[in-house]
């Protein structure tokens, strides 16, 4: 999306159609509203199949609530690098935060699903490297945006 740092030329000549689209591409859509719906499903599921008395389910349940938002934040990151050329403002290096996100999510949920010893001890660890890649993200990159901590489905659960 263009921010206010960024300026136009534009022509005053009559009759001249200046045409902006402000629609965020469907990788941002992937990341930001659509990462959401496996963490309702997971959570659903956790407990219903909790409830009907299957631990290692109700435990791959709550595990789908880490890795597949993990997932699609690194399809989120992909589809920033793969349309480079098409939004100028997804770089390369704006993808950083998408990965360091995404990959911790995605750990998160096999430690949930397969070393649950180390479920605790990690919690902290995902809470740094994503408060980490956020604002090495924020202040280095964009240089735009301060310090901030990270708001995302993992670190929200």
């Amino acid at each position: 999306l263009p921010r206010p740092a960024i300026r136009y030329d534009l022509s005053n000549a009559r009759d001249k159609l200046h045409h902006f689209d402000l629609t965020s591409p469907w990788f941002m859509h992937v990341g930001t509203v659509i990462v959401y719906l496996p963490i309702v499903v997971g959570c659903l599921l956790c407990a219903v199949v909790g409830i009907m008395g299957y631990t290692e389910g109700s435990r791959a349940c709550f595990a789908l609530n880490f890795w597949m938002p993990g997932l699609l934040e690194v399809v989120t990151a992909l589809g920033m690098l793969l349309n480079d050329s098409d939004y100028p403002q997804t770089s390369t290096l704006l993808t950083s935060y998408w990965w360091v996100l995404g990959l911790s999510s995605m750990i998160f949920g096999v430690i949930i699903q397969f070393k649950d010893i180390w479920f605790m001890p990690y919690i902290p660890c995902h809470f740094v490297l994503t408060f980490a890649g956020l604002n090495v993200h924020n202040i280095y990159i964009i240089k735009d945006l301060g310090f901030g901590v990270p708001f995302s489905p993992a670190i929200t659960m």
